[in-house]
């Protein structure tokens, strides 16, 4: 059977209003607010206060987010088993109803990474951001990965000179048009946090080749170096390959023989 715990975040921020001056006094608590942790389940109840004139407090509660049926060691274990462990959507729901005994849909695990993704990513430490203002700016790296087969792409632009993850999101679509909308939404972003774009390397496809051109018309671009290789290379990967299948082929037939001059 779960384990059933009952807590009441209390204790006013403030005693004294930093609005108005007044004092602050306890109003009234909220109804109960049950989830699923680590270690079971959960119910918080949480304590509001407010001064004479209606300026209302409380304390953030340490153990979900607002109106979350998971509590936030079960965020944790998510993003942990996602991308330390590299765990798949399926592999990280086995898990969690194996050891901690209780049930989280795959489409709540998906919820909760891109969470975490969209959080991170709008999140550059300091240290970063001023070795991108010392170096003048970023050389951007855009790829796009298959974290699940058959899901989303997730793309990623990094910053080449600092290896600092600049945006990621998942794209329903490679098209040209669905990506201008994302290389359009990182460029403000990039606006507002005040980072210049001073170079693109990037595949050789053709939506996002057009997509970056339409964004970032006057930025120097260049193609990634291993997927240059990779297509440089690919006609004598291909002959080596179907020369490797020819010799497999002569080696079986010679081997058969072998075995049938035996037999007789």
């Amino acid at each position: 059977m779960a384990l059933i715990q009952t807590l009441s975040i209390s204790g006013t921020p403030f005693k004294m209003c930093p609005i108005c001056g007044e004092f602050v006094k306890f109003r009234y608590r909220s109804n109960l607010h049950e989830f699923q942790t680590l270690t079971g389940i959960l119910r918080t109840k949480t304590c509001y206060y407010a001064c004479e004139n209606n300026h209302w407090f409380h304390r953030d509660n340490p153990y979900v987010f607002p109106y979350k049926k998971f509590g936030k060691n079960v965020y944790a274990l998510i993003v942990y088993l996602r991308y330390n462990k590299r765990f798949t959507l399926k592999e990280i729901q086995a898990h969690i109803t194996q050891k901690y005994q209780f049930t989280i849909n795959d489409e709540t695990i998906r919820s909760i990474i891109q969470l975490y993704q969209v959080l991170n990513h709008e999140f550059i430490p300091e240290e970063a951001h001023a070795q991108i203002r010392a170096n003048g700016g970023v050389v951007l790296a855009i790829d796009a990965l298959e974290p699940t087969k058959g899901a989303d792409p997730l793309y990623t632009i990094r910053d080449v000179l600092t290896n600092t993850i600049l945006a990621t999101e998942f794209i329903y679509s490679a098209s040209e048009q669905v990506l201008v909308d994302f290389f359009t939404r990182f460029k403000a972003r990039a606006t507002r946090l005040g980072i210049s774009i001073i170079g693109i390397i990037s595949d050789k496809h053709r939506g996002q080749e057009q997509a970056l051109d339409q964004v970032f018309p006057d930025v120097p671009k260049q193609l990634c170096i291993y997927h240059f290789f990779k297509a440089a290379a690919y006609p004598a990967i291909n002959w080596d390959r179907h020369l490797t299948t020819q010799l497999r082929k002569q080696i079986r037939k010679d081997y058969y023989i072998q075995q049938l001059k035996k037999s007789i």
